[in-house]
């Protein structure tokens, strides 16, 4: 029975390694998971400065005249929009330092990828 549960075993490693990369299915380790963690809270603190400058700024620049404020919703969709500005910047900022400490890893299909997305640029 053990031995067909192995085969069973086998089969599927060499299916999944046959298969392509899908990033979108991908389960990450433990240790990119860390990493992937690590990335998110150092985006997040870039963020809120970031959030806080660019809210400051919109507000200082409708009360200024420099924005036109919306008539029926005033400084929100401006300061939405701004936010979401800010959370882009943020996350994009952070981006090649986390593809660098991932691609550090060893026996990581995650590493791998990217380093095979950078060799095709």
């Amino acid at each position: 029975m053990s031995n067909s549960e192995d085969g069973e075993t086998n089969n599927n490693l060499t299916k999944k390694q046959n298969e392509p990369f899908n990033l979108w299915t991908y389960e990450p380790n433990r240790r990119e998971q860390a990493i992937l963690d690590e990335c998110s809270r150092v985006a997040f603190l870039r963020f809120l400065p970031l959030a806080a400058m660019m809210g400051f700024g919109t507000v200082y620049g409708i009360q200024n005249g420099y924005f036109r404020p919306n008539t029926r919703f005033g400084a929100l969709p401006k300061l939405i929009a701004m936010t979401a500005a800010s959370y882009v910047i943020s996350k994009l900022s952070v981006a090649g330092e986390c593809a660098d400490a991932i691609k550090s890893l060893r026996k990581s299909p995650l590493a791998e990828y990217i380093k095979e997305r950078e060799r095709r640029r």
